[in-house]
């Protein structure tokens, strides 16, 4: 997974530049917009861009406190 500004763009110039788009833009629950993409390598990125910070409780997750 990496980290970009923008998704949407991102995704944009990826394609552009031959990358094949495996899942569009998509904004998510937990506060990410994610893309998920194939180079001309065949190797599969998972891009993701951070919307809000979004507690697990407001997602259906759940806040664990490490020991």
């Amino acid at each position: 997974m990496v980290r970009v500004d923008d998704a949407r763009a991102h995704c944009e110039r990826a394609r552009a530049h031959g990358a094949r788009i495996l899942q569009a833009p998509t904004d998510f629950a937990y506060g990410e917009r994610q893309y998920q993409a194939e180079d001309p390598a065949g190797h599969r990125w998972t891009f993701s861009e951070t919307l809000a910070d979004v507690a697990p409780e407001e997602w259906g997750g759940e806040s664990v406190n490490a020991p």
